[in-house]
């Protein structure tokens, strides 16, 4: 290599690290760059933050105290009512103090399974939850709960609205305690009531039923007297009520005596409600028969239809806003499975028109294959009107 040629090279030296030299710083802005873009954006104010999370604490604190406050005021109240605490109640209250994560729930429900319920475990109760507004539900199921018990129950309820829910299922209530249940039938802000399997007859669902009847403002959704052992007369006092009532969109009657003649009240009653979107009546000993005259009913005489025939004639040709019939576990055979058809394609026809709700009716399948293959498959039309009719106004509600 000539001198001059070896010369040109040392000179351009300088040129050759000032390039890899800015290579590199570029090279080193660019990673920072990419690493502060993956990187989750800081907080614009740490004391924002901060304040956050003491209001945070500070409700978990105070929630914390409540509930403390709620054991030993319900251990202090069962030493006054000279009552055993219940460790259902007991157990529900520590868990959300005890709890893992550190964020405590409100005691929300009361449930009480299998025990005897006497007056004063009762009182103890009511009286540690008086003051305890996040309280929303009472669930009593296989207790014996006497008449000072529910008097005692129906006044908590009277002063305490946040209380919506109540069931009150397999008690041992019967129609003697029926007026206990008729004060918390009328309450204003009840809006569920299950009095299943309690032995009430016709007497104490009639009870039931006039106590609705009776207060216009009643808040009452759903109503459930499941194998109540109500029979006919029942029907009718049940009929009247839904003639004026403008709250009770889910009734359930399964399990009891209604009979094809307990149908003839709902078919005159109906016409003139719009409000119930549920009737169960399954299990009632329907069986498509003219069966003979009933005695105490106050509708009118048995029409030359069935019974099925002239309550399927009705449903199908008002605008009642029902949308589900539950008629499983009565066996009406093939004629009564005629009856319902018919009344399922009048009804979709007037779906279809928008002059109606979708209805969908369950049945047993003691009928012929092809009927009940018949029914489901009007019985699936309807399911897609209804899930169309909720598309379009979930669609809706998004439009401003």
């Amino acid at each position: 290599m000539s001198e001059e040629l070896a010369w040109r090279k040392l000179s351009d030296m300088p040129n050759y690290c000032a390039k890899w030299k800015l290579s590199l710083q570029l090279e080193v802005k660019l990673r920072r760059f990419r690493e502060e873009a993956e990187m989750p954006p800081k907080k614009k104010s740490t004391s924002a933050g901060k304040r956050k999370e003491a209001e945070l604490e500070a409700q978990v604190q105070t929630k914390l105290a409540q509930l403390k406050q709620l054991r030993q005021d319900y251990a202090g109240n069962c030493r006054h009512f000279v009552a055993e605490p219940l460790p259902a109640i007991v157990r529900r209250i520590d868990q959300e103090i005890k709890r893992t994560d550190g964020y405590p729930e409100n005691v929300d429900k009361v449930i009480l399974n299998s025990l005897s319920l006497a007056p004063n475990d009762v009182y103890s109760i009511t009286t540690t939850f008086d003051a305890y507004a996040a309280l929303s539900g009472i669930y009593i199921w296989r207790a014996e709960v006497n008449a000072k018990a529910l008097e005692a129950l129906s006044q908590f309820i009277s002063t305490h609205p946040s209380v919506t829910i109540l069931h009150l299922i397999d008690c041992g209530i019967t129609a003697k305690n029926a007026e206990r249940l008729a004060l918390l039938a009328r309450s204003n802000t009840l809006t569920t009531l299950s009095l299943d399997h309690n032995p009430l007859g016709s007497e104490g669902v009639n009870l039931v039923f006039a106590a609705i009847r009776d207060n216009p403002l009643v808040a009452l959704q759903r109503l459930s007297l499941r194998y109540c052992d109500a029979t006919t007369q029942a029907a009718d006092s049940a009929g009247a009520t839904l003639a004026t009532n403008t709250s009770i969109q889910d009734l359930d009657l399964t399990g009891n005596f209604i009979s094809d003649y307990g149908l003839v009240p709902f078919a005159t009653y109906l016409r003139t409600n719009s409000t119930l979107q549920v009737l169960r009546l399954a299990a009632n000993q329907i069986s498509n028969t003219v069966p003979a005259q009933v005695p105490g009913l106050t509708t009118q005489k048995v029409p030359s239809l069935t019974p099925l025939a002239s309550f399927c004639a009705t449903i199908a040709t008002e605008a009642t806003g029902l949308s589900l019939l539950d008629f499983r576990g009565n066996h009406m055979g093939d004629p009564g499975a005629e009856c319902l058809l018919e009344m399922l394609k009048t009804r979709k026809t007037l779906a279809v028109a928008k002059q109606c709700e979708p209805l969908v009716v369950l049945i047993s399948e003691r009928m012929s294959e092809k009927l009940f293959e018949s029914i489901w498959e009007v019985n699936e039309g309807m399911r897609t009107l209804a899930s169309k009719k909720k598309g379009k106004g979930k669609k809706g509600g998004k439009k401003k």
